[in-house]
């Protein structure tokens, strides 16, 4: 070029800057770590990669973790690397480090990480609010759903606003409208996840939708059968979409006939977009005929698997139980034939538990009562109800 001494190369970019400051930057990192395995070649090296599914608009870090590795194999020093990332990101290779570690499948372990007992956070809470009623307590730890990020956004909401609290004293219970205001709060948890649920595919969207109302659990068959009641025909492409929420949605997880959301969250949001994908009314509906049939065909229940009986005949007692008398007998019958399940398993504590419920709820008079103690086992019967009833078919009293 006119103007430029011979040999002068070409004037570096601001990319060609930025990548010879990050190989430096690299080679910095990975140095320090080889000297240290080599002063130290018995101690073994742990490498923490946090919040992976976030490395698409980073390269860098995928780049860092080669070098590391192929350090750590070139020189035979132990190095252990443990990466956190979303289950949903993994699952859709969505990110730069998912894209490059899951090939080596043979030197990978995968562990899915559960979510802690709620009660095992009930010392953050009170740390904060010692106040709290018993109930109020329980109530907000079942909210967070073991999830330590989502109490802690409960904690922030209820920090900053003493309108609350009895007399506006944090250390006091809640009143009941501040207690009403936290058992519905929505927070920035919800708000993201609501986005990620308008996202889905229609038929994953609509599945959980009308499969929400069965609970945290729901069976497959009977959100299949409903969903072509209230306008998804499709029965291939609903499966299909309930198989979309597992992977790579990563919203439920399925076992046999039944699929469990896999966070309370997620049910909930569900629920809430239940109004845009069917009425409400017509999906209630088409779940109480369907458990109705159920429940009055003791031939074609007790065909089914003892597992897939119990979690019909569980569905079936949270859905109904509070409704008006003639759904809440379908529940109580249900409850009754549960715990028959349950003495025949010898999970006696599970049977009392389930008993003591089903009697508490004759008690209130939400259940057509002597229509189902002729299904208890004896020693779950009432006294007061203690005598033989005419055979009459399961529902109809």
């Amino acid at each position: 070029m006119p103007g430029k001494p011979p040999g002068t190369s070409r004037l570096p970019s601001l990319g060609d800057i930025k990548e010879q400051e990050h190989q430096s930057k690299s080679a910095s990192v990975v140095g320090s770590i080889c000297e240290a395995a080599r002063r130290h070649p018995r101690l073994p090296i742990c490498v923490f990669a946090d919040d992976a599914h976030f490395s698409d608009p980073d390269p860098d870090t995928v780049d860092l973790l080669k070098r590391l590795l192929d350090a750590a194999r070139a020189d035979r020093w132990p190095m252990l690397l443990v990466v956190t990332h979303w289950q949903n990101t993994w699952n859709a290779d969505a990110s730069a480090v998912a894209r490059w570690l899951k090939p080596q499948v043979e030197r990978l372990a995968v562990l899915p990480l559960g979510k802690l007992r709620s009660r095992t956070l009930a010392p953050l809470l009170m740390q904060y609010f010692p106040g709290l009623l018993t109930k109020q307590t329980e109530t907000i730890l079942d909210r967070a759903d073991g999830n330590p990020q989502f109490l802690e956004e409960i904690v922030k909401h209820m920090d900053i606003n003493r309108r609350l609290f009895v007399n506006l004293d944090k250390t006091a219970p809640l009143t009941d409208q501040g207690f009403a205001e936290i058992t519905h709060l929505t927070v920035e948890r919800h708000r993201l996840n609501t986005r990620r649920f308008l996202d889905l595919p229609d038929s994953t969207r609509a599945a959980l939708a009308i499969g929400s109302l069965q609970g945290q659990r729901l069976l497959e068959d009977l959100t299949l059968e409903v969903c072509a009641v209230v306008g998804y025909p499709d029965t291939v492409e609903v499966q299909r979409g309930i198989g979309l929420a597992e992977m790579p949605h990563s919203l439920i997880k399925r076992e046999g006939a039944w699929a469990e959301f896999l966070q309370q969250l997620y049910r909930e949001i569900a629920e809430r977009d239940l109004p845009n994908v069917a009425d409400h009314a017509e999906v209630r509906a088409g779940i109480v005929a369907a458990l109705r049939r159920r429940i009055d065909d003791p031939g074609a229940l007790f065909a089914l698997s003892p597992d897939d009986r119990l979690a019909t005949l569980g569905i079936a007692w949270t859905v109904l139980r509070d409704a008006p008398d003639d759904e809440a007998t379908i529940a109580a019958i249900a409850a009754a034939m549960l715990i028959e399940e349950r003495v025949a398993r010898r999970e006696f504590l599970g049977a009392g538990a389930q008993a003591q419920a089903l009697v508490d709820a004759m008690r209130a008079r939400t259940v057509r009562s002597r229509v189902t103690i002729r299904y208890l086992p004896r020693p779950f019967r009432p006294r007061s109800y203690r005598r033989t009833l005419p055979a009459n078919s399961l529902v109809t009293p």
